[in-house]
């Protein structure tokens, strides 16, 4: 109804949207009284606005709108974890650019996370490429930061903070390990466009989104350990079988380690 130009990716996000809606426990059980349910919607917010965005239909409906569509059409599914009329936002282009870069940053973090603690393994070649990416991106989020943005640039120097520990640890690793770990700067490198965000978030939004406004939906993690709980690792292997994330290619990079940042309500 909303996506008469495109309907084809007007329905897959829909019915993605519901199967995402049916695979987070806490909206699937409609546990509205649970504390981390709202930062569970938020999530879904902020999914709806990336899959629209990506599609280019958000030139034609906010998600918002494409959500009340959702509701008209499948109100016997949805109506079983609707407690509220309004749970679906829209997120304006400056935060949603933002909570992008933040993504990608941890997302190459916590591959670098997972090479460092490897026991068996012994690559440090493979630690250039995410914390490459990580420099260039630091880079172009640093760009981002002004006064409107305080959160965001408070979780920017938090991100840089942790960085500099998993640095530390490359270099107590020996001098391959160090010289293929790449350093933050905030100073500019003429070879590198500052101004683009390196990378990509385009089927790679997981289940704990790195939000910038939110809490991390659910504490799936404990917080010294990287391990997931069994009923949450069930949750993600299920994901994966289900690829709902990237419909287009039915292929979910989804990352199952920690992620050593921990976000609060703005």
């Amino acid at each position: 109804m909303h996506t008469k130009s495109n309907t084809t990716m007007g329905k897959n996000i829909c019915e993605y949207f519901i199967k995402l809606c049916k695979l987070l426990p806490r909206v699937k059980n409609n546990k509205k009284y649970d504390p981390n349910y709202g930062k569970d919607w938020h999530f879904l917010s902020y999914w709806l606005n990336v899959k629209l965005e990506e599609s280019k239909l958000n030139a034609i409906i906010c998600p918002y709108d494409f959500y009340d569509g959702i509701e008209d059409h499948c109100m016997n599914t949805l109506s079983l974890y609707i407690s509220s009329p309004i749970l679906i936002y829209n997120i304006n282009e400056e935060d949603l650019s933002r909570m992008k870069v933040l993504y990608i940053l941890h997302e190459n973090y916590n591959k670098l996370h997972s090479i460092l603690n490897n026991e068996t393994a012994s690559e440090p070649h493979l630690l250039l490429p995410p914390s490459s990416k990580c420099s260039m991106n630091y880079k172009s989020a640093n760009n981002m930061c002004n006064s409107k943005y305080k959160k965001f640039c408070e979780k920017l120097k938090k991100f840089k903070t942790e960085y500099d520990k998993l640095f530390k640890i490359a270099e107590s690793k020996g001098d391959d390990f160090a010289k293929n770990f790449i350093k933050l700067t905030d100073k500019e490198n003429s070879n590198i466009i500052s101004s683009t965000v390196i990378g990509s978030a385009v089927g790679l939004i997981p289940l704990f989104g790195i939000l910038y406004k939110f809490t991390p939906i659910g504490q799936i993690f404990n917080s010294h350990k990287s391990k997931l709980s069994k009923g949450h690792s069930n949750s993600i292997d299920e994901i994966r079988r289900t690829s709902f994330l990237n419909y287009e290619n039915e292929q979910l990079n989804l990352n199952q380690e920690k992620y050593n940042i921990e976000y609060h309500p703005a």
